[in-house]
């Protein structure tokens, strides 16, 4: 009997501990059985390096996960994945956040992959379009992607000059349709990142203003589906450990860096130096970017662009990034 005892007790054990193992290579906590992760980018050169160098391979390699990967050319595509439940861990900007606040999308914004204070927002004019300030704008077409953070940052800008958006033509468009239509004067100003209003300004446009000249944030963040988070915390981590990893690299060698996000995007190393601003963050929001984040919410409520109150803080969860520093 005895001896009978001690056996079962041992069997207990050794199914305790299958058991245990099984749950760490299924990335569960208490949710289904995970077999693939499904990640959306927007061509942020981190996250493209931190796929490229192998490190969220590396990362999910103890989950046994498969990756799935998706390019999108801005936000609402990734929100329309979050709320299919195809899409479980992405960027977006505050503009997607905000819209998809708006539709009680399952968020969570994990950790801030950037202030866009230098990098994101730019407003240029067409050298023929008469264009020299925002006050100028007025009746004229200009060029952005609707319900993104280049949408945000335009209403901002236009408060700021006394003008509303219905004192312009707004022509809705994403980068790859916005820059040949502004080249071909199409559209007479365009909102884009700073690196097309360089280029563009480079060959005589007019470099109207950015978000550094009216230190206007406009934040990104690596956000996970909110169920999805909360049953497999860890692959979050992983995640997040992936990304700190990408940005490591740019630190410690830049030139690697570089090679990475080029082959991942499929472009020459030197249009991608020419892109990128070596600004590259992973890490909690602080209090002065969340609050300025809250009054992006409060101004497009009263322009009727949201139609519901939305607290930004209900959606922020630094647990994830906070343990990752912690290690």
């Amino acid at each position: 009997m005895k001896k009978h005892t001690i056996y079962t007790l041992a069997t207990l054990i050794v199914i305790s501990t299958l058991l245990a193992a099984c749950s760490k290579v299924n990335g569960s906590s208490g949710g289904d059985q995970l077999t693939a992760v499904r990640i959306a980018n927007m061509n942020l050169s981190v996250l493209n390096v931190a796929r490229e160098a192998g490190y969220l391979d590396e990362e999910f390699a103890d989950y046994q996960v498969k990756i799935e990967w998706s390019q999108h050319p801005n936000g609402p595509p990734i929100n329309e994945g979050i709320a299919s439940k195809r899409i479980d861990l992405a960027v977006l900007g505050e503009g997607a956040i905000v819209g998809g606040a708006n539709n009680d999308l399952d968020t969570v914004l994990i950790s801030l992959a950037s202030d866009g204070l230098v990098g994101v927002n730019s407003i240029i004019a067409h050298k023929d379009s008469g264009v020299q300030r925002i006050e100028d704008l007025q009746g004229k077409k200009v060029g952005v992607a609707v319900g993104t953070s280049h949408h945000v940052f335009l209403l901002k800008v236009l408060d700021k000059a006394g003008l509303s958006i219905d004192d312009i033509e707004v022509v809705n468009l994403a980068i790859t349709d916005a820059h040949p239509a502004f080249q071909t004067g199409q559209i007479d100003a365009w909102v884009t990142a700073d690196t097309y209003a360089n280029i563009e300004a480079a060959n005589g446009a007019v470099l109207i203003t950015n978000a550094k000249e009216h230190q206007i944030y406009s934040p990104t963040f690596y956000i996970a589906r909110g169920e999805f988070a909360q049953q497999h915390p860890e692959i979050v981590e992983a995640y997040l450990r992936a990304i700190d990893r990408a940005i490591d690299l740019a630190e410690s060698d830049y030139d690697q860096f570089i090679e990475f996000a080029a082959k991942a995007a499929s472009q020459e190393v030197e249009r991608i130096k020419a892109y990128e601003f070596g600004v590259y963050q992973n890490e909690a929001p602080s209090d002065e970017l969340l609050d300025q984040f809250q009054q992006s919410v409060e101004i497009l409520k009263s322009l009727n662009y949201v139609n519901k109150d939305i607290s930004i803080e209900k959606f922020i969860d630094t647990n994830y990034i906070n343990k990752l520093k912690a290690e």
